[in-house]
């Protein structure tokens, strides 16, 4: 992606903000907007901005408690499995995302949309 076509992206991104914080109906605006360009912009900045702060509640096991996954460690595993699976061959190729909903169909599903591949999202139920 060239500069070029990142800096509109972003402009376009901060127009579309400033447009939800000019809105006056008491329902468009629940909190403050930020540009965001795609979903891989909104992972990262969200990580600067929230690091520390739970993104996801995750159950190991049925009888385990549940943990705390911030900001910052979901988008390092992001990362990390976006790399191993660009590494496998998969840049540019459509990619199943199949599973339960659950934080590692999550983090599948977002590394493959921030610039590996193409997501093809399937769930069946009564299949798990």
């Amino acid at each position: 992606m060239t500069s070029e076509y990142k800096a509109v992206k972003m402009k376009w991104a901060e127009g579309l903000a400033a447009g939800i914080e000019a809105d006056q109906r008491q329902y468009v605006k629940y909190k403050e907007s930020r540009p965001i360009t795609d979903i891989k912009h909104m992972i990262e900045t969200s990580a600067e901005l929230y690091g520390d702060n739970t993104a996801f509640m995750q159950k190991d096991r049925n009888d385990s408690p549940y943990r705390k996954i911030t900001y910052r460690e979901m988008l390092e595993d992001v990362n990390d499995l976006g790399t191993a699976l660009i590494a496998k061959g998969l840049k540019g190729k459509r990619i199943a995302v199949i599973g339960e909903n659950c934080y590692q169909w999550a983090v599948s599903y977002l590394a493959a949309v921030c610039g590996t591949g193409i997501v093809v999202p399937y769930w069946r139920p009564g299949v798990y």
